[in-house]
C-alpha cells in the first residue's frame, strides 16, 4: 500500500515534539518557525480595551469593498465579545485576521467579505471560551486557553478541561473542572490503558463486545473505514508502504491523529467510495463530524485524547464517535465485569489461527514485492523474476497460504457454531459462558471473510 500524501509534514514542527502545545496553553508565543504558525497558539494576549479594537479592525479589512449588508455582518461580528463574553481577547485577534483563517483552511476556496464575517460569528459563538479575568493563568504567564463543554445530553465522557493529577504539570495548570478520567479509579483508569496499548483489532473488538447491543449495526463502518483509516495513518506515520512490512500498532501521536481525522472525513464524507456510507441513514451514527483546524484541534485535545497521553487509540476514537451512549467510564465497568474470565479455547484457537493466516499473507506478499521489484531490472534476471511472478499462485507460499486458510475457517467455523456470528444469538447451549463474544465472533468472521476475499484461492 503506498501512500500518495506528499502534502503532509509532519516531524519538522513544533506540534510534533509538543502534542498539547505547552506554549499555547500557557499563552506565551512559540519558538519562530519556518512556516506558517498555529493561529490559536501564536496570539499574543492583549489588554481587553486592545482586543476590541483589534477585531473591529481586522473586520474592517475583510469587509472592506463590500456593500452595505457586508459591512453591517462586519460591524455585527465586531460587537460579538459583548454577546459572547466567553470568547477570549486572544481567539479573537487571531480569528478575526482572514490571513490566519486562510493559512489554517488552505484548501478552502477565497470567500466573499460578507461570507467570511458570517463564518467568524459561527466561529466564534461555537468557541466558548473562559474571559482570562474569570480565570487567572499561572503566575508569570498570560492566561491560558480555557474551553468548556457543556454536559447536556452527551455522556459523561464529555468534559470541561481537566487533568488527572499524575498529568503534566502545565496541563494541570491550564486545567479545571471535572475530568471523566477523575470518575475512574486508579484499577479501571489501569484496565482503561492497558487496553489501549493493544493493536487497533482488539481494541475494537473489547468495544464492540462491551457495546454490542447498541453499535452492531455500526460493525461494518468500523471494521471497513474506521480500522482501516487508522492503520493508514499508522502505516503513514511509520513510513511503511507495503503491507509485509507493516505491524499494527495502538495508537497514533497528536499530528497523525488530526491527519487520522483529514483522510476519514475526506474518504467518508467527500470521495465518492464514501457515497454508499453517507447516503445510508444506518450508519449517521458513524459519520465524522467537518470541522476547522482550531476546532479539531480542540476536540481531540479535550476529547478524543481521553488518558491525555498527547496520543489517540482507536479505542478512544471509537469512544468520541459514539459518545451517545459510550464513555470510558461505562466501558470499562462494562468490560472489567468480566476481565477475570478466560477466553473460551474454541474463540482462542480460532484468533490463533487467524493470526497464522496474517503471517503467511506477510511473507507472500514479501515474496510478491520481491519479485516485482526484480522484474523491472533488465535481462535474464528480470525476465526469470517475471516468470516466478506470474506462477506465484502456485507456489509453496501460495499453497501454505490457502492451508492456513481453511485452518482458520474451519476454527472459525466450530467456534461460530458454539458462540454465533454475532448477527443471531448464540446457541442456548453457551449461555452460561459469562464473556460476551458477540464482536468477537462478528470481527473474526468478517476478518476471515476478507481475507479469503484476497487470498482464497479463486474457484475457475
Amino acid at each position: 500500500m503506498a501512500s500518495d500524501d506528499d502534502e503532509w509534514e509532519t516531524g519538522d514542527g513544533e506540534q510534533a515534539a509538543d502534542p498539547y502545545n505547552r506554549t499555547a496553553f500557557a499563552g506565551a508565543a512559540p519558538p519562530p518557525a519556518d512556516g506558517p504558525s498555529d493561529a490559536a497558539g501564536a496570539a499574543e494576549e492583549p489588554a481587553p480595551a486592545a482586543a476590541d479594537a483589534g477585531a473591529a479592525d481586522g473586520l474592517g479589512v475583510a469587509a472592506e469593498g463590500a456593500d452595505g449588508a457586508a459591512l453591517a455582518a462586519a460591524q455585527e461580528a465586531a460587537d460579538a465579545p459583548a454577546a459572547a463574553p466567553g470568547v477570549t481577547e486572544a481567539v479573537l485577534e487571531a480569528a478575526a485576521d482572514p490571513v490566519t483563517v486562510a493559512q489554517l483552511e488552505p484548501s478552502s476556496p477565497p470567500r466573499a467579505p460578507e461570507a467570511f464575517a458570517e463564518a467568524l460569528v459561527e466561529e466564534m459563538t461555537a468557541l466558548s471560551v473562559e474571559s482570562p479575568a474569570a480565570s487567572p493563568g499561572p503566575t508569570g504567564a498570560s492566561s491560558p486557553l480555557r474551553v468548556e463543554h457543556s454536559g447536556g445530553a452527551t455522556s459523561p465522557a464529555t468534559r470541561k478541561l481537566s487533568a488527572p493529577s499524575d498529568a503534566p504539570d502545565f496541563l494541570r495548570e491550564a486545567h479545571t473542572g471535572d475530568a471523566f478520567t477523575e470518575k475512574l479509579d486508579p484499577e479501571a483508569l489501569k484496565f482503561f490503558n492497558e487496553v489501549c496499548e493493544k493493536p487497533f483489532h482488539d481494541q475494537a473488538i473489547a468495544f464492540l463486545n462491551a457495546y454490542w447491543q447498541e453499535v452492531s449495526t455500526q460493525a461494518e463502518f468500523i471494521f471497513s473505514v474506521a480500522w482501516e483509516t487508522m492503520k493508514y495513518a499508522d502505516m503513514h506515520s511509520k513510513g511503511v508502504n507495503y503491507i509485509h512490512l507493516y505491524e499494527e500498532g495502538n495508537d497514533l501521536d497528536f499530528n497523525i491523529g488530526l491527519y487520522f481525522y483529514e483522510k476519514l472525513c475526506k474518504k467518508v464524507l467527500d470521495d465518492d467510495d464514501g457515497k454508499k456510507w453517507r447516503d445510508d441513514p444506518a450508519f449517521k451514527p458513524s459519520m465524522p463530524e467537518m470541522l476547522t483546524a482550531i476546532k479539531r484541534k480542540i476536540e481531540l485535545r479535550e476529547k478524543v485524547d481521553c488518558n491525555f497521553d498527547g496520543r489517540v487509540s482507536f479505542l478512544e476514537y471509537l469512544l468520541y464517535q459514539y459518545r451517545d451512549f459510550a464513555n470510558p467510564a461505562d466501558f470499562t465497568f462494562r468490560a472489567m465485569k468480566t476481565a477475570d474470565v478466560e477466553e473460551h479455547p474454541e474463540i482462542l484457537k480460532a484468533r490463533k489461527a487467524l493470526e497464522e493466516v496474517n503471517k503467511a499473507i506477510q511473507a507472500y506478499e514479501a515474496e510478491k514485492h520481491r519479485l516485482e521489484t526484480e522484474a523491472d531490472k533488465p535481462g535474464v534476471k528480470g525476465l526469470g523474476a517475471k516468470h516466478q511472478l506470474a506462477i506465484l499462485g502456485a507456489s509453496p507460499l501460495a499453497e501454505q497460504l490457502n492451508k492456513s486458510l481453511i485452518t482458520a475457517e474451519a476454527a472459525v467455523r466450530i467456534a461460530t457454531r458454539k458462540f454465533g456470528d454475532g448477527r443471531a444469538p448464540a446457541p442456548a447451549t453457551e449461555t452460561e459462558y459469562r464473556k460476551p463474544t458477540e464482536g468477537s465472533m462478528w470481527w473474526m468472521n468478517r476478518d476471515l471473510e476478507e481475507k479469503k476475499r484476497l487470498y482464497g484461492r479463486k474457484s475457475s
